[in-house]
């Protein structure tokens, strides 16, 4: 018997999984250009599979807007363009 999960736990799992994929696919191409051996996967089919998870993550974003990361700025941007005289 399953137990009921919660949204942000449905997110949580999506977000360990595209990383999994982001970590992995990479080294799948790898082998899949240079015909090693081991798992293979066409770089397209990696884009193609990892768009799915972000589009259905962003889906579940829309759907429970308060499961969203909140982005944070900051105070002291680096450079932003501004061109300060040299120090004495």
């Amino acid at each position: 018997m399953s137990t009921k999960t919660t949204p942000g736990q449905r997110v949580a799992e999506l977000l360990r999984e595209l990383s999994m994929k982001r970590k992995y696919y990479q080294q799948w191409e790898r082998n899949y250009r240079l015909n090693l051996p081991g798992q293979k996967i066409k770089p397209e089919d990696a884009a193609h599979r990892i768009a799915c998870f972000e589009d259905v993550i962003e889906d579940l974003y829309q759907l429970y807007p308060g499961l969203r990361p909140a982005s944070t700025g900051t105070l002291f941007p680096g450079n932003d363009g501004r061109v300060y005289p040299p120090s004495i």
